[in-house]
């Protein structure tokens, strides 16, 4: 069943699995989905701001964004009249939509942003203040996967363990 997955979902095997390192590792070597790692974080601080106006270039991050707050986020960052302007990973990684973010991102990238959402390592999302004035301190969000891959070693090497315990009774119970 887990190998009939890889093929739908191979991201479940690869960078959420922390047998293989979890995030950290695995965005060296494979693009990184990045729809739900932060959108709850990033829709919940526009909540709470509420904006009248916000950009990101990502399309289906915008969508998953939209479950969480009802406003309409344009794609063009470089607009400086928006409130707030939303970075993602996937879009750095894939290098996807440049000529939406890549000015606005080397004009703001050395500041704090007022919000960043990280992952195992991973930071997923900025939300940068672009016509408001920007929080004095951020907020950051680091949900630090480390012990997982701790964890994930622990129970793959009992669950190992376990089945080598039980083989070996079968064997000694069909020998008797």
């Amino acid at each position: 069943q887990g190998a009939n997955g890889i093929f739908y979902a191979p991201h479940f095997s690869a960078h959420h699995n922390a047998l293989l390192g979890g995030n950290r590792v695995a965005q060296n070597a494979i693009e990184l989905m990045e729809l739900n790692e932060s959108s709850y974080y990033v829709g919940n601080y526009l909540g709470e701001v509420q904006p009248q106006t916000a950009a990101m270039p990502n399309g289906a991050y915008r969508l998953a964004l939209q479950n969480y707050i009802d406003i309409d986020l344009e794609r063009d960052t470089a607009n400086p009249l928006m409130d707030y302007v939303i970075f993602i990973f996937g879009d750095f990684q894939r290098d996807d939509h440049r000529e939406f973010w890549v000015e606005r991102w080397r004009s703001v990238r050395d500041l704090p942003p007022d919000l960043s959402v990280t992952y195992d390592g991973v930071t997923y999302a900025w939300v940068y203040a672009g016509a408001v004035p920007p929080r004095a301190a951020p907020i950051i969000i680091n949900r630090d996967g480390i012990g997982f891959v701790v964890l994930a070693w622990v129970w793959f090497v009992a669950l190992i363990a376990g089945s080598v315990v039980l083989i070996r009774k079968q064997q000694l119970a069909a020998v008797r």
